[in-house]
């Protein structure tokens, strides 16, 4: 029996060093934001992303005016719409859109 409990604990030990590595991994990649409804963001450029078109390259990576966010759905997908309230058709990943940073006003 002690064999099998030696061999358990070192499966644990493996599993919680693989967690914590995935753990450090993705946190050092990824930026969190609290997106609620009514936030303004800006939305990702995907066509800038194409691997091989030059056309793009001084291209911005971020849309050109902001976009309003109508609902956040539970899945992490967001409906946006325009300034003057057109809806946007598809819904976007939270993952490419970012908040408009409010400049501090200068009186």
């Amino acid at each position: 029996m002690e064999f099998f409990d030696q061999v358990r604990l070192n499966i644990d030990k493996a599993q919680d060093k693989q967690k914590e590595s995935y753990r450090r991994r993705i946190k050092k990649g990824t930026k969190c934001f609290d997106i609620r409804a009514n936030d303004l963001v800006w939305k990702k450029d995907e066509r800038k992303a194409r691997p091989g078109k030059p056309h793009c390259s001084f291209a911005p990576s971020w849309g050109h005016h902001p976009l309003r966010v109508t609902s956040v759905e539970a899945n992490h997908l967001l409906q946006l719409e325009q300034l003057d309230g057109q809806p946007l058709k598809a819904m976007m990943p939270y993952t490419s859109v970012k908040p408009t940073r409010q400049r501090p006003s200068t009186v």
